[in-house]
C-alpha cells in the first residue's frame, strides 16, 4: 500500500490493519529476554482478532510471562477489559473478562490506568491517532513497542528519545521500510511502517561501509545550515566529518558507535535554520536551501520538501 492510499485511509479513519502473526513472531524474537515476569498490556486488541493477543496467549508459559491484558475500541458499545494469568496457553479465548464502563479508547481514564499498571504495552495502534497515541505512551507507559509510519520519527514526541536513544527502530525495520497487514476484508495491504520500541534488542548494528567520496555536486550544501543534503543513504560520502543531512530511513543503520545525531529538520523546527520549505517555480533555483534534493516539481506546482536526520561521523 503506497503513502498516497495510507494517507487517503487515514483521512476517512480506515485503521483496520492487522499486523500478520509472522511479523509479530520474527519481531518480538529479539524481545524475549525483557518478557520475564511481566505484565503486557495491548492496548488497541481485539483479542478475538488480534493476532499480538494470540501470540502472548500461546507463548505465555514460554516466555514466562505474569499477566497479559488487552483491551480495543468499539464505537458501538462498551467493551470488556480481558485478562489472562496462565494455565490454558494454547486455548486464545480463555480470559477473565471484566465490564468496562467506556468504550475501550487507549485514552480512556480505565485504558490509562491499565497503561500505567502495565509494565509493557505493545500493540499496533491507529495510524489516524498515532500522535496522540505517543503522548500517551510516552506520559503513562513505562516501556513499549508499537507499530508506526515512518515519519513519526519527526514528531516532537519522539525525536528528543530518539536522540537520547531512549527509543530506537525495530531490528526488522533495518531490512524494509513497510510491512504487510491483514485487512477486514481478509486482502493483504502493503502500508509503510515501521516497529518502533524502548527496549533493546539482542542484536547490533553492523558498521556503514563507505563506497562513495565527498563531492560538492552530489553532496550539495545547505545555504541556511553548515550541512551538505545526502538524498540516500548509499551517497554517505567517506572521509567527510561535517553535519549531514539524510533521509528518515537511515534511521535503520544508525550505529551510534559510527555516528552523532545532531538534530532533524523539518518544516516547523524552533529553530529558524532547522526549517524545511515549500518550493515554488520562482525560488527553485535556490537548490543549495535545506532538503533541496528532495524536491522534484511536477507542472510548476510547488513541492514540499522532505524532512532530514542530522547526522555526524564519529572520528
Amino acid at each position: 500500500m503506497g503513502v498516497q492510499k495510507l494517507n487517503k485511509a487515514k483521512g476517512v479513519k480506515n485503521d483496520e490493519f492487522y499486523t500478520r502473526l509472522d511479523d509479530i513472531v520474527t519481531e518480538l524474537y529479539h524481545y524475549k529476554q525483557h518478557f520475564r515476569n511481566k505484565h503486557i498490556y495491548c492496548n488497541c486488541d481485539n483479542p478475538y482478532f488480534s493476532k499480538f493477543w494470540e501470540y502472548f496467549h500461546v507463548n505465555f508459559a514460554t516466555l514466562g510471562l505474569r499477566q497479559l491484558t488487552a483491551t480495543y475500541f468499539d464505537k458501538t458499545q462498551f467493551v470488556n477489559r480481558f485478562d489472562y494469568y496462565g494455565n490454558a496457553d494454547a486455548d486464545i479465548t480463555s480470559s477473565v473478562q471484566t465490564p468496562l464502563n467506556s468504550h475501550g479508547d487507549f485514552r480512556s481514564p480505565q485504558c490509562t490506568a491499565i497503561m500505567k499498571e502495565a509494565d509493557i504495552v505493545i500493540t499496533n495502534p491507529p495510524f489516524s491517532l498515532m500522535q496522540q497515541f505517543v503522548v500517551y505512551l510516552n506520559k503513562y507507559a513505562t516501556d513499549y513497542i508499537f507499530i508506526g509510519p515512518l515519519h513519526v520519527v519527526s514528531y516532537k514526541e519522539v525525536f528528543p528519545q530518539i536522540k537520547s536513544k531512549r527509543l530506537f527502530c525495530g531490528v526488522n525495520s533495518m531490512q524494509t521500510n513497510d510491512m504487510l497487514f491483514m485487512t477486514c476484508d481478509g486482502t493483504v495491504q502493503r502500508v509503510p511502517a515501521w516497529w518502533f520500541t524502548t527496549l533493546q534488542a539482542d542484536v547490533k548494528k553492523s558498521i556503514y561501509q563507505f563506497t562513495v567520496d565527498y563531492n560538492v555536486d552530489l553532496h550539495p550544501k545547505y545555504d541556511n545550515y553548515d550541512a551538505v543534503d545526502v538524498n540516500k543513504t548509499a551517497l554517505l560520502p567517506d572521509k567527510y566529518y561535517g553535519i549531514m543531512g539524510v533521509p528518515l530511513s537511515f534511521l535503520k543503520q544508525m550505529n551510534y558507535d559510527q555516528f552523532e545525531l545532531i538534530d532533524i529538520t523539518k518544516r516547523g523546527a524552533a529553530d529558524m535554520s532547522l526549517r524545511t520549505k515549500i518550493y515554488t517555480v520562482r525560488d527553485y533555483p535556490n537548490y543549495g536551501d535545506l532538503n533541496s534534493s528532495a524536491v522534484l516539481l511536477e507542472n510548476n506546482q510547488p513541492k514540499i520538501t522532505f524532512d532530514r536526520l542530522l547526522i555526524k561521523r564519529k572520528r
